[in-house]
């Protein structure tokens, strides 16, 4: 919130400064020069401003993605057996054979693949952030 505020102070602060320079220049009262000085004046008044407000921000953020944490580590909640589990009869041979994936409807990421994992091999899926590749908790 701090952070649109210094920004609208600073646009109408500007804003006047043009009407009322613009009307000074009109009359002869003071030159162009002078009316782009006090324009840069106010930008530099801001600026220290500007940056406080974002300093501000970054903490905010950081304060919720604490809580966030804090919240997870004082959470109750524990997988049994430390976490492990051990498969039974596992045969590690998985075919995929013309898989469709969307995360929104016909707004397809992965389109007609498909492939065959035999017992000890690896296969991965590769890609930029955010390029849409299926989450690694959905295998």
């Amino acid at each position: 919130m701090f952070f649109p505020v210094v920004e609208i102070i600073l646009a109408i602060s500007l804003g006047l400064m043009v009407w009322w320079g613009a009307n000074m220049v009109l009359n002869y009262e003071v030159t162009q020069g002078v009316m782009i000085a006090f324009i840069m004046y106010l930008n530099m008044l801001f600026r220290p401003l500007r940056i406080l407000a974002d300093k501000f921000n970054t903490l905010q953020m950081g304060m919720v993605a604490s809580e966030r944490v804090f919240k997870l580590l004082d959470s109750d909640e524990f997988m049994p057996d430390n976490g492990t589990h051990t498969a039974k009869e596992m045969k590690g041979d998985i075919r995929f054979d013309r898989v469709w994936f969307a995360y929104k409807d016909e707004r397809y990421v992965l389109k007609d693949i498909s492939f065959h994992a035999k017992p000890g091999q690896t296969i991965a899926l590769v890609g930029h952030t955010g390029s849409g590749k299926p989450p690694s908790s959905a295998y």
